[in-house]
């Protein structure tokens, strides 16, 4: 529920107005002009510029100003009174503000003072775990923002409904509205808001383990915060850019990026610094500076003691680096002491149960280590259904308060028109009446009323074809509920699958070094059956190591190196190895004009290609054994695979992509005409150790290891396929442009 709030919500606060270099003069709040102290609201409630207790001081000193002026101006004093409460922990003093404000604004009929009321409450409602009471409200506050023309408001207002579906579990809603923000944000000239949405966004990336769509993030979001002089989002960015370039294998490079930053960040916020430090260690870790990485970490630990979600996740990485040291003890000794209590941290709670039976598994504590990866599985459980029942009350909400709600307010107001127009056929007959012609008046009285029957009887209609409407968006949205919770499953097989394949891949090299050595040993070679037997396990061991890269590219754990790729020439450059792997299938190649440059692993591209058109092979060898079948292009018993590209443009809550940030994309597709899958074996193609083939044929990781390095590439993978028709499979992988997209927004 809470874990990745981490990653947003408890960074956002501190980062927003933290640029601020030095103080206005106070405001006269009971003399200046309302929309003045308006605005100085609003920037009180967004930036915080001024130390919790200083701001305490002045909103207590201004709501005594302001105690006999009018209901807006007092509205915007509680306002700025709540958040003082709020960055104070004052949970019971910051709700009676919030109410209070919330209360006068409504009072004032003031639509500015309502909107900033009504984004304080809902962080207090995403600080009490419900997230469904906070997107309630911040929805009434971006229609009351947009009301008053407020351009910043309601793009801080979204950015905020993002954190609110962040918590509640929903990544695709939480990248919507950031995404939302962010193009809000750049046409309100607020570039300290966009950079805001686009850490999120990182953040989010770096959570789910897609390094290269985060590295996107940062770059894009490190402009705006230079441009809004915010060098404390500048810092967290940073530390993102370092993060995925950890994820992406290429830690000497963030290194080199965080010796350069850290010196300047000597005064930032101690969270901000501590996020820096967290980053360093896992960058001292990648690169096996244990010592180093340990002193990070503590620092990292040290720095966020006031916050109990980021110390759990500091804590994470301290442990990593005491195992890594040697220090198997301490480690455990932080796993075990991370709040267990806290609802919020179930996340961090689940990982650190898991971990601890790791390390007691290591020391050959069984029964103990056993009964520790039990609690983590049941932790990650009751974790799941924490988030089910949390995402089906927010989009409850979004429906009743968003769709619905604007749908039964259209209708409301066209009855309302309609009933007037009753009142008014009722006035003139009234009127008819008293000019006494009682029969012609009787007779269009009539007329009118059954006009105005029919009218109500088109408007029931409507709303009976609205609600059906609302019915079938419920039930899509279902089935993409459904797809998530699958999604989820894989993305917890592959971190467990990447992570014993990391063992399996060092157990493989000392084998495949000690089988080396044997071969070169004098009575080895003079033996031909000991060297016979030395090859055996050598073969044995490179078979080994592939089917641990296999499990490593499901897992998303290996290291890539993302770099331009142009798609017709690196087809060209390749083709002998495709037509290779397509055996005596046809092979064409179909790319379509103007396919834009894309940003991928080169030789993990090549990888993934010769696995789908090996995979079109076999369907196509499959289907001919059968009966003859219809080629792509005619009536032929002839085995045809076509290889196809082209650009896409994915949009925020795609239908075929809902789990991909917008932008622009390329989109490889590998057609055959083989026998193709039934809806039972589509639905289960992608999961790892999954196939139809005999034992032996094959390991059943082509298609998880292709998804795999998709999703670590910033794509996504999608089949299509019917029995005895054929099958496609679409590589959506992100183009070169994407990195300027968010900018030209």
């Amino acid at each position: 529920m809470g874990f990745r709030y981490f990653l947003s919500a408890v960074v956002a606060a501190a980062l927003l107005g933290a640029a601020a270099t030095g103080h206005a003069a106070p405001l006269d709040w009971a003399r200046a002009t309302p929309d003045a102290v308006l605005s100085a609201a609003a920037q009180l409630t967004i930036q915080d510029s001024l130390p919790a207790p200083e701001l305490l001081a002045r909103a207590t000193a201004v709501r005594a100003a302001v105690r006999s002026s009018e209901s807006a101006r007092r509205s915007a004093a509680e306002s700025v009174l709540c958040r003082a409460y709020y960055r104070l922990k004052s949970r019971k003093e910051a709700v009676e503000a919030c109410g209070w404000a919330v209360s006068l604004a409504r009072a004032a009929n003031s639509p500015r003072a309502l909107a900033i009321a009504l984004r304080m409450s809902a962080l207090l409602a995403i600080e009490a775990a419900d997230p469904a009471t906070a997107a309630a409200l911040l929805r009434e506050g971006k229609l009351a923002a947009e009301k008053a023309n407020d351009a910043a408001m309601v793009a801080v207002t979204v950015n905020t409904l993002g954190i609110a579906a962040e918590t509640a579990g929903i990544t695709t809603e939480a990248t919507r509205h950031y995404a939302d923000a962010f193009k809000l944000a750049t046409d309100a000239r607020e570039p300290g808001v966009a950079a805001l949405a686009a850490t999120n966004l990182g953040m989010l990336h770096i959570a789910n383990r897609q390094p290269g769509a985060a590295l996107l993030r940062a770059l894009s979001g490190l402009p705006l915060a230079t441009a809004a002089k915010n060098t404390q989002i500048a810092f967290v960015l940073h530390a993102i850019e370092a993060q995925s370039l950890v994820q992406l294998g290429r830690a000497k490079e963030a290194q080199t990026l965080l010796e350069r930053i850290m010196p300047g960040a000597a005064n930032a916020d101690a969270r901000v610094l501590g996020h820096l430090y967290v980053a360093l260690a896992e960058t001292q870790l990648a690169l096996q500076d244990n010592a180093a990485a340990l002193v990070s970490a503590r620092h990292g630990v040290e720095l966020v003691h006031n916050s109990a979600v980021r110390r759990a996740f500091a804590e994470l990485t301290l442990a990593d680096a005491l195992v890594a040291n040697g220090k198997t003890n301490d480690a455990l000794a932080v796993l075990k002491n991370i709040d267990a209590t806290n609802n919020t941290l179930a996340g961090a709670r689940a990982d650190a149960f898991a971990r601890t039976g790791d390390l007691l598994l290591k020391r050959g504590e069984v029964k103990e280590g056993a009964r520790f990866l039990q609690l983590a599985l049941e932790a990650h459980t009751r974790l799941q259904a924490d988030q089910a029942r949390e995402q089906l009350a927010f989009l409850s909400t979004q429906l009743d308060a968003d769709r619905r709600e604007r749908e039964m307010a259209s209708l409301r107001d066209r009855e309302a028109a309609v009933e007037a127009k009753s009142r008014q056929m009722t006035t003139q007959r009234n009127a008819a009446i008293l000019v006494a012609l009682l029969a012609l008046l009787a007779g269009f009285g009539w007329w009118r009323s059954r006009r105005f029957e029919r009218q109500r009887a088109k408007l029931a209609v409507e709303l009976a074809n609205h609600q059906q409407a609302l019915q079938v968006q419920t039930t899509k949205q279902a089935a993409l509920e459904r797809e998530l919770d699958h999604k989820r499953r894989l993305e917890a097989l592959g971190r467990l699958t990447a992570g014993v394949s990391q063992d399996f891949n060092t157990l493989i090299n000392m084998v495949q070094q000690a089988t080396i050595r044997l071969r070169n040993r004098a009575s080895v070679a003079a033996d031909p059956v000991a060297a016979a037997l030395v090859d055996e396990a050598g073969e044995a061991a490179r078979t080994g190591a592939d089917l641990t890269y296999q499990l490593m590219s499901f897992g998303r754990r290996q290291n890539l190196n993302p770099v331009r790729i142009e798609f017709g020439p690196f087809l060209e450059a390749n083709v002998a190895l495709l037509e290779n792997a397509a055996g005596e299938a046809q092979l064409d190649l179909a790319l379509a004009p103007g396919v834009p440059a894309l940003l991928a692993d080169r030789s993990g591209l090549v990888t993934a290609l010769i696995n789908l058109v090996a995979n079109a092979r076999h369907a196509v060898e499959a289907r001919g054994k059968g009966s003859a079948a219809d080629g792509l292009t005619g009536n032929t018993a002839i085995g045809h695979i076509r290889i196809a590209a082209h650009a896409v443009e994915v949009v925020g809550a795609d239908e075929h992509w809902p789990l991909l940030p917008p932008g622009t994309y390329v989109a490889v597709a590998v057609e055959d005409n083989g026998c193709g899958m039934s809806a039972g074996v589509l639905a289960q193609a992608v999961e790892p150790f999954f196939t139809t083939r005999l034992p032996g044929e094959g390991s059943g990781l082509g298609l998880s290891m292709v998804q795999g390095f998709a999703r670590q590439t910033g794509g996504d993978l999608r089949l299509q396929s019917e029995a005895g028709k054929g099958t496609t499979v679409t590589l959506l992988l992100p183009s070169i442009n994407s990195i300027l997209a968010p900018c030209s927004n």
